[in-house]
Parts: structure tokens; sequence; C-alpha cells
């Protein structure tokens, strides 16, 4: 949790468990270079020191393109894809609303993250109520997403 991957070429990229965290999956295409960050939460202000800043959509995403800039990317070249943000734990009126919904913080701080790099959103799978499992396959590009009641999907 709140760990980023980057490879290149052949290999599978996988989160195990995302309920209201966020999987942000990277890719450019033209050298098969990819990246997954499990980010936690939306906004590192209220970090303790000695946290992990890279499970925060602020801190995690930025560093996982400068990651990939390093094997060759090019943040011009670069999609992404969303898997998460789900509603997981009930507020005072039943439902996942206002403080206790974390995943749909989540969602939008990793929307507007990537808007500010200027990295395009090709597909995502968020929100709702269910915990899924992702993998992602740099030879292809292609994003396996298993929810917990095991429909499976591709993304």
């Amino acid at each position: 949790m709140g760990d980023i991957a980057v490879a290149r070429n052949a290999g599978i990229l996988t989160i195990i468990g995302l309920g209201s965290c966020v999987g942000v999956a990277l890719y450019y295409p033209k050298g098969r270079i990819g990246g997954l960050a499990h980010i936690m939460l939306p906004d590192s202000s209220r970090s303790r020191p000695g946290t992990v800043m890279e499970k925060y959509a602020d801190v995690g995403l930025p560093t996982m393109v400068d990651r990939m800039k390093k094997l060759g990317a090019d943040p011009i070249g670069m999609t992404a894809r969303l898997v998460g943000g789900a509603s997981m734990f009930k507020g005072p009126a039943g439902n996942g609303t206002g403080v206790f919904n974390i995943g749909e913080s989540n969602v939008a701080a990793c929307r507007n993250c990537l808007k500010a790099q200027k990295i395009r959103i090709a597909g995502e799978e968020v929100l709702g109520n269910k915990g899924r499992t992702m993998r992602f396959d740099l030879a292809t590009g292609k994003i396996v997403v298993r929810y917990v009641d095991g429909v499976t999907l591709e993304l």
C-alpha cells in the first residue's frame, strides 16, 4: 500500500485489494514503459514526519512520472487508467458520504493531478462499493480488473 512501481518491456504490475485506494496505471506505449501507484489518500498537507509520502496523490503521481521519465518515457505520450476509489465505509447516514467517502476524494485528487501534468485518462473503473484487484501487463498495456465477487473486465 502506498507503493510505486515502474518497469519497461515485459512484466506485470499488480495491486491486490483496492478498496477506497486508487490504483493509477501510467503507460508510455512507444517504449512499453509503465508505472503503477497505490494511492491511499488525496493530499499530503496533513502528513506526519516519517510518513511514506508516495501514498498521497499529490506526491505519488508526480514521483511516478519522474521515475518513468528516467526510463525514457515522455509525459506527453503517456496515458492513465484509474481503478478503485470505492466507498467502503458507512457514514452516520448509513452511506459513504462526506469524510467517510475517501474513495471519491482519492479519485478526484488523482484526476486533478493527472490533469495538471497534462496526462490523458484513457480509462477508469472507479467508485462503487466493491473492492477490486488490478493487473497491468506492460507488454500489451492492458489492465485486467477483478472484483471481489469474481467479476472480471479488461480496461
